[in-house]
């Protein structure tokens, strides 16, 4: 794993094609006011008709849900349904979901994982695609399409991931116990599945590199963000995380941790206080 110091992240503007009214008309060729009439829609339905569709349930496993406005209700996720830029999408225990996006990006959440879609534009015109999405807690892949290598970005509690073509899983922890205050911070494990590259940068501007597949990262939000190579034990926590994905999304778990999904993922990966400090010179 390299460790870059100093490195600048280049923040790219996009143009979000879906705020544009007449390209939204657009999407609803032919259809006559007056059918839509017809059509009983709850809130949820009108918020979606107002946002553009950026890809597919392509596999629900139980309790999937989907928001679509800050304090809306929730709208039931099955298989196929559409979703949408800025929904946020929540899995329940027991629970999992594929999602597909235009470019076949693809995005599996494990038992209680929360995200946020916060950006997708998908244009023939590489420099104007974007895809960024931000996680909350839980277990997620994510593999990505045929969108350009720089359109990929993934935020998370403690740090921002930029992705270079391939596979890889993020698992958050929510803090253990904020109100006693024994663990006030997230921590977050990255690791790297397959062939490819990701970039890593922590909340002081470091990038960390992740090149080898089974390589894996550890980031707690602490305040000075000490960040390092996992250990043995939150490497194999990782590797039980991720298989409690599989096993959901397959419906083949038969034990708790490995069958049973635990109450959060929390319980599933070690705390902060396992995470190993980067030991190269560069880091110093």
């Amino acid at each position: 794993m390299q460790i870059i110091e100093k490195a600048r992240v280049r923040a790219q503007t996009v143009r979000p094609f879906w705020r544009s009214k007449s390209q939204v008309r657009t999407m609803w060729p032919g259809v006559a006011l007056s059918a839509l009439l017809m059509v009983p829609l709850t809130t949820a339905g009108l918020a979606a008709l107002e946002r553009a569709e950026i890809g597919n349930a392509t596999k629900v496993v139980r309790d999937v849900f989907g928001v679509l406005d800050e304090g809306a209700a929730d709208r039931d996720i099955e298989l196929q349904a559409s979703v949408y830029h800025d929904e946020s999408i929540r899995t329940e225990v027991e629970s999992a979901t594929t999602l597909t996006f235009r470019d076949d990006t693809m995005i599996s959440l494990g038992p209680n994982s929360n995200i946020t879609l916060d950006d997708f534009v998908y244009d023939p015109n590489p420099s104007l695609s974007a895809f960024a999405m931000s996680t909350v807690k839980g277990i997620l892949r994510f593999a990505t399409g045929s969108l350009p290598k720089e359109a990929y970005t993934i935020t998370t509690p403690a740090a921002t991931i930029g992705v270079r073509g391939t596979t890889f899983a993020v698992a958050v922890q929510p803090p253990l116990d904020p109100v006693l205050r024994q663990c006030p911070w997230d921590s977050v494990t990255v690791m790297l599945e397959s062939v490819g590259e990701i970039q890593i940068v922590d909340c002081v501007g470091r990038v960390y590199v992740l090149d080898t597949p089974g390589e894996t990262l550890s980031i707690p939000s602490l305040p000075d963000c000490t960040c390092g190579p996992a250990d043995e034990g939150t490497q194999q926590a990782m590797l039980s995380a991720v298989a409690l994905l599989e096993c959901t999304l397959a419906g083949t778990c038969l034990a708790p941790g490995l069958g049973g999904p635990p109450e959060e993922i929390a319980e599933v990966l070690p705390g902060p206080t396992d995470v190993v400090e980067p030991t190269s010179a560069t880091d110093q």
